[in-house]
């Protein structure tokens, strides 16, 4: 017995409507989306295009021409000289100038140890440096001035001030020590800085810093030769402390002090005194032709090794 089975023609006709309705919102959100890409597209390329006219303009106008330069910070170097170095034109547009360029021929002035620098439009250009600070000075072929690091950074000429420590004993061969960090010479400093912090006087009153084999001898502005060593310095700057608060005013009359002696510290008299003492139990001193070595404290042992 055959079936028959029906055909629903208007659920046909539906789906058929349905599709075509499907392809046409799918066609709308296409043509939506690539309109959307197109506008995007044709915005940034003209927002590129202005840009282009706008730095063109920007770079080009004598609107930006630079005016003026203002200069902080200094102290050594004098703004003209600053704004020499620097490469700088009046007239030149503002946002043509390269900074690193400028920044680096600034840089060159041994006394600038760094340097900010910006654009204020319309025609202005605000430099700020930071100097190096000398702390000493250092003898080489030429005196030269040291930074607090121990960096050499510049050679005196006559106008400059020598009211400084000096450092003797290095000899460099090789020209390259500027500007560059030398242990040797960056531990010396560190030795200054070391009397400075923590010596009686003598920090304060340093005339030269001797360093050889035999390590560092100080020679104070009244004079006065204070042998270190190389060893146990810290140590030894508390004894000469001792030594300073035990005889006060009468370290003037010693020519050489040794600390490199276990003990307390030899001593050398100034040519014409001659140590002596009162009959009650304090040193005194008289005239005389001779240069004698003294020990004024019976604790120093002049056989003791040297450190």
């Amino acid at each position: 017995m055959s079936e028959f089975v029906g055909f629903d023609f208007k659920a046909r006709h539906k789906n058929a409507s349905h599709m075509r309705l499907k392809r046409r919102v799918g066609m709308r959100s296409y043509l939506k989306y690539s309109g959307s890409l197109l506008a995007v597209a044709g915005l940034c390329f003209g927002s590129y295009v202005l840009y282009n006219k706008a730095a063109g303009f920007v770079s080009t106008s004598k609107i930006f021409a630079l005016k003026q330069v203002s200069v902080r910070g200094y102290e050594h170097v004098l703004p003209m000289e600053i704004i020499k170095a620097s490469g700088l034109s009046m007239g030149e547009n503002i946002f043509s100038i390269p900074l690193k360029t400028i920044r680096k021929n600034i840089l060159s002035i041994p006394w600038i140890n760094s340097v900010s620098i910006r654009k204020s439009p319309p025609h202005r250009i605000d430099i700020t440096v930071t100097e190096r600070k000398a702390y000493c000075m250092i003898l080489l072929d030429r005196l030269y001035y040291v930074d607090d690091h121990g960096i050499i950074f510049k050679q005196l000429n006559e106008n400059d001030s020598t009211n400084y420590p000096v450092i003797t004993g290095f000899v460099f061969r090789n020209p390259g020590f500027m500007d560059v960090p030398l242990q040797p010479v960056a531990d010396a400093v560190s030795f200054i800085q070391e009397l400075d912090r923590n010596s009686i006087v003598v920090g304060k009153d340093i005339s030269e810093l001797h360093v050889d084999a035999t390590g560092y001898s100080v020679i104070t502005t009244d004079g006065l030769l204070i042998k270190f060593g190389r060893n146990e310095l810290v140590s030894r700057i508390d004894k000469l402390n001792d030594l300073i608060r035990h005889f006060g005013d009468r370290m003037q009359l010693f020519s050489r002090v040794d600390l490199r002696f276990s003990g307390m510290g030899v001593f050398r008299y100034k040519q014409g005194v001659l140590s002596g003492t009162d009959g009650q139990g304090h040193n005194s001193h008289s005239l005389t032709g001779n240069t004698g070595v003294a020990n004024p404290l019976k604790e120093v042992n002049n056989s003791a090794k040297k450190g």
